[in-house]
């Protein structure tokens, strides 16, 4: 993309680990599901892509502000949006939430 100059908006979402794998274990807390904390807004500019727009959002007020400075960008952007540990969507909240069930008495 930044060879060609691509103007385009990356969103990496970074709760910090693995979280299909938190979900369906009986310890979510398991470093074994921790990702490395990378500076992961930098990495445009590890890829040759210096020019970019990038950011790193902790609250939506935050991502309003970076969406809008992307948009106005004459080349690409890149969000990384940090969102908590456990934030599923509903439907992984509900196995989540019955992992006896699902497992037979024992995760």
């Amino acid at each position: 993309m930044g060879r060609f100059g691509a103007n385009v908006i990356v969103f990496v979402l970074n709760n910090g680990g693995y979280l299909i794998e938190r979900a369906l274990e009986e310890n979510p807390d398991w470093t074994y599901n921790d990702v490395a904390p990378w500076n992961y807004a930098e990495l445009p500019k590890a890829l040759g892509c210096a020019d970019w727009y990038t950011a790193r959002v902790t609250t939506l007020g935050e991502l309003d502000d970076a969406m809008k400075a992307a948009r106005a960008s004459k080349t690409g952007a890149y969000i990384e949006i940090i969102g908590g540990k456990m934030d599923m969507p509903p439907i992984l909240a509900f196995a989540h939430n019955r992992l006896k069930e699902m497992y037979g008495g024992t995760p």
